[in-house]
C-alpha cells in the first residue's frame, strides 16, 4: 500500500491498515483486479467499496484484506463485501466466469410509513 499518499492511523480492531475518513475521499488507490486460475475471464475489477470498511465508531476506513495462514486448507476467502453489487455467472459448459454489475436494490420503505398509510386508508 505504499502507493497511497497518506499516513495510516492505528485502529483498535483486527484490521491493521486504516485511514482517517476525511483523507480517504481525497486519496487515489491502486487498481485491484481479481483473476481466477483455470477460468477464461478478464477478471473482476474492484473499487474501494469492495475492500474498505468504514468503522463508524472511530471514523476510520480500513482495508478488509487480511493474510491467510500458510497452512489454511481452503486458500483465500472472498467475503460478502467483495462480492457486493456484482453478479458472478459461471457457464459450466464453456468453463467461463463472467461478472456483471448487479441491479440496484429497490429502496426500502420504512415500516412506520407503511403503517401510517394503512391506518389512513382504513380510517
Amino acid at each position: 500500500m505504499s502507493k497511497i499518499d497518506s499516513p495510516a492511523v492505528k485502529s483498535n480492531n483486527e484490521l491493521d491498515l486504516c485511514y482517517d475518513t476525511n483523507s480517504v475521499a481525497k486519496l487515489k488507490f491502486p487498481k485491484i483486479t481479481l483473476v481466477f486460475d483455470g477460468v477464461d475471464s478478464p477478471g473482476m475489477d474492484l473499487t474501494t467499496v469492495h475492500y474498505f470498511y468504514k468503522d463508524t465508531n472511530t471514523g476510520f476506513q480500513c482495508l478488509t484484506m487480511l493474510p491467510m495462514p500458510k497452512d489454511y486448507p481452503l486458500g483465500s476467502i472472498l467475503g460478502s463485501m467483495l462480492q457486493a453489487g456484482t453478479n458472478m455467472i459461471y457457464d459450466i459448459g464453456a468453463r467461463q466466469l463472467t461478472f456483471e454489475k448487479a441491479a440496484a436494490a429497490a429502496p426500502q420503505v420504512p415500516l412506520m410509513a407503511i403503517v401510517s398509510l394503512l391506518a389512513w386508508v382504513l380510517l
